[in-house]
């Protein structure tokens, strides 16, 4: 059909790899131009999965994080993936 495009595939959120591990702080090495924003949530594919949060940026490829749980096992070049939404918390008579 004339004019019409075709839909546009959602962009997948970026993945990473653990770079180091100190404590509570993680940093993630992401490929260029796939450094997620401040504040979003990744999830590291260890087990158990590891939520950690993007504090900082210290390049344009590195995020440092900090983790929300235990980091104790978790080895450098395991995979992260970017939610691309921040690290959210249940509330409310639910909980």
């Amino acid at each position: 059909m004339p004019g019409s495009s075709a839909p546009v595939a959602p962009e997948a959120p970026p993945t990473g790899i653990v770079r180091s591990v100190r404590g509570a702080v993680v940093d993630v090495r992401f490929p260029e131009a796939g450094l997620p924003a401040l504040d979003t949530a990744l999830v590291i594919e260890a087990d158990p999965a590891i939520v950690v949060e993007v504090h900082e940026h210290l390049d344009d490829a590195t995020a440092r994080c900090v983790a929300l749980v235990s980091t104790a096992g978790l080895a450098r070049g395991t995979t992260a993936r970017a939610t691309g939404r921040p690290v959210e918390v249940p509330v409310g008579e639910a909980v």
